[in-house]
């Protein structure tokens, strides 16, 4: 779908994976193109198991070393169809990586790292801004610093700018978000003429976006994440129980994001796993978490 001004059509997605997608073009012509989602679909095995480690190591170097291989072989084996966007040219990758970027840079306390991922994953993705609940959530709990807080922020427009100019271009001023019709019945009431035209479209991607949703979509979102995760949720929940007593940064950079997005995405009208990218992936390193405690219990030679 697309918006007609003037004598000019503009889609309505974002402008960043267009953009990323010309630049590898100009290095690479269209194999480049096609080569980029597998190649960042191998550099998120490695941010997974880089994230792990990095949440996991001031506690314990070793379990660190364990969860952070634990990881990226979880990420490839568990069946939550990340791989589906490491083979497709698609934007959900990209902007994923970035947030799981973001989130890294926050942990490690580089705000401005932080700050400018998540803001180019919003370039390509805008509700890649729920990112922003786990990196507000590290924030907190290392102690809310004013400076690095501006910085942050200061390093989030940069790295949104295209998005905010590409708005400005499309609907006259930098929060006219061309995506923002999916929304058209719950934010009716602020929509810019720009986007008011979308409510009239019916969108391949389920429709509007809408409260009344969340009543099907959220229990078949949950069902996604079960049937992917299975009988390893249970390490999740142990991954997350020690987090939550001796690494409370830990808890603070996984489980916002999915807490906030998954309830965000069942308010369109299907599930599906593509939606869930992120919370799966916030996931996967508290399985490995759980994973590594337990084979540690187990091995134990002091245990019968």
């Amino acid at each position: 779908t697309y918006f007609w001004r003037g004598d000019t059509m503009f889609s309505r997605y974002p402008p960043g994976f267009p953009g990323l997608l010309a630049a590898v073009g100009l290095v690479g012509g269209e194999t480049a193109q096609h080569a980029l989602n597998p190649l960042l679909y191998l550099a998120m095995l490695g941010l997974v198991g880089w994230l792990t480690w990095a949440l996991v190591a001031p506690r314990d170097r070793l379990l660190a070393a364990g969860a952070g291989a634990a990881a990226t072989w979880l990420a490839l084996v568990l069946p939550t169809d990340v791989h589906l966007w490491g083979i497709t040219v698609a934007r959900d990758l990209p902007a994923h990586v970035l947030g799981l970027l973001a989130i890294l840079g926050a942990t490690a306390r580089r705000h401005v790292l932080a700050g400018l991922a998540l803001g180019l994953a919003c370039t390509i993705r805008p509700d890649a801004a729920l990112y922003a609940s786990s990196l507000g959530a590290v924030l907190w709990v290392d102690g809310v610093r004013v400076r690095a807080l501006v910085l942050g922020i200061a390093a989030f427009l940069i790295g949104a700018l295209p998005l905010l100019a590409y708005n400005t271009l499309t609907g006259g001023h930098p929060f006219a978000f061309t995506q923002a019709g999916e929304f058209g019945e719950l934010l009716s009431a602020i929509l810019s003429p720009a986007t008011a035209h979308a409510q009239q479209i019916v969108f391949d991607s389920g429709g509007a976006f809408r409260l009344a949703h969340l009543r099907e979509t959220l229990p078949a979102s949950l069902a996604l994440l079960g049937r992917a995760f299975g009988w390893t949720t249970l390490l999740a929940a142990i991954g997350a129980l020690w987090a939550a007593r001796v690494r409370r940064p830990m808890v603070a950079a996984l489980l916002p994001y999915p807490v906030v997005a998954v309830p965000f995405y069942a308010c369109w009208s299907h599930a599906d796993a593509r939606y869930l990218t992120g919370a799966a992936l916030c996931l996967i390193p508290l399985v490995a978490t759980g994973a590594t405690l337990a084979c540690r219990w187990l091995a134990d030679p002091e245990r019968s």
